[in-house]
């Protein structure tokens, strides 16, 4: 089952992978505001998932799984935010809020 915290972080280590290497512990952590060790734990999680593959101390980068599903949350995102502005009428600037 993927829970929105499993979505947060596969949208993280798509969106730092993009660079070409692996997202390190410490970037994810950087980037979602949260501790290293909380980040550690999810690595592994995602690892016994099959959606990522996580080495100690050198990070993790998805795993076809882990891009599918990571890409599926990136759309469904896209998605509502477009609907928010043609529909709803939300500005552009406040729509990701």
């Amino acid at each position: 089952m993927v829970t929105r915290a499993v979505e947060d972080y596969l949208k993280t280590i798509y969106t730092l992978q993009q660079g070409g290497s692996r997202a390190t512990t410490n970037a994810i952590a950087g980037r979602m505001g949260l501790r290293a060790a909380s980040v550690t734990s999810m690595l592994q999680q995602l690892s016994e998932q099959g959606m990522a593959d996580y080495t100690p101390y050198q990070g993790a980068a998805l795993t076809d799984k882990g891009i599918s599903a990571a890409l599926r949350v990136i759309r469904r995102h896209r998605l509502i935010e477009l609907y928010l502005h043609q529909s709803l009428a939300v500005p552009w600037d406040r729509v990701h809020d």
